[in-house]
């Protein structure tokens, strides 16, 4: 999901798409909240809370 944000934001912006590194567990959390920040403020927050009801489901 994490790389999921940071694709769409990507896009959005009209640039590569770069994979987001996997740091392990530890720093999941850390790593997600920043795509949302980032994200939210790149493709709008609509586009991020459908993305974040995606992965709540998932879970």
């Amino acid at each position: 999901m994490i790389q999921q944000l940071a694709d769409l934001a990507a896009e959005e912006e009209g640039r590569a798409r770069i994979p987001v590194p996997d740091l392990g567990p530890a720093v999941a959390m850390d790593q997600l909240a920043v795509m949302v920040h980032d994200g939210a403020s790149r493709v709008g927050a609509e586009a991020m809370t459908d993305r974040l009801v995606e992965l709540r489901r998932a879970l």
